[in-house]
């Protein structure tokens, strides 16, 4: 499956809260979930993890009308500094925190995240609510 993790090292990953999108994914995939179906195409591939990360968050993007300069501003909106061509290099990577999805869900809801992370549960994060 590709999942190259212990078991422990997933279970510090996901304690920490610390895992790449690219690892939730993997998680999916090996425990046979059900995952958002805008997702399909980018996972239903031979590509690495990383690509279907980045392609699945680029999808989420464009949904959204958003691009990454726009991204870069909402998250400087909340507090979080990152200069454009870096979130454009650890996207484009696939190299990027699952908290990064969960920050773009914050103002830009993903289509069926619900199935994991209660919507109202990160504009709460967000200080939205």
């Amino acid at each position: 499956m590709g999942v190259p993790e212990s078991v422990r090292g997933a279970e510090s990953k996901i304690q920490r809260g610390s895992f790449r999108f690219s690892f939730f994914i993997q998680i999916l995939k090996a425990l046979d979930s059900e995952y958002p179906a805008q997702w399909e195409p980018y996972l239903e591939t031979d590509d690495s993890w990383e690509t279907a990360a980045a392609r699945i968050l680029r999808h989420e993007l464009d949904a959204s009308d958003m691009d990454i300069h726009t991204f870069a501003m909402r998250l400087s909106e909340m507090e979080i500094s990152i200069e454009a061509e870096t979130l454009e290099s650890i996207v484009s990577l696939g190299e990027f925190p699952f908290s990064l999805v969960l920050q773009l869900s914050s103002f830009a809801p993903v289509s069926q995240l619900c199935r994991f992370v209660d919507q109202k549960d990160i504009e709460e994060t967000a200080g939205i609510r």
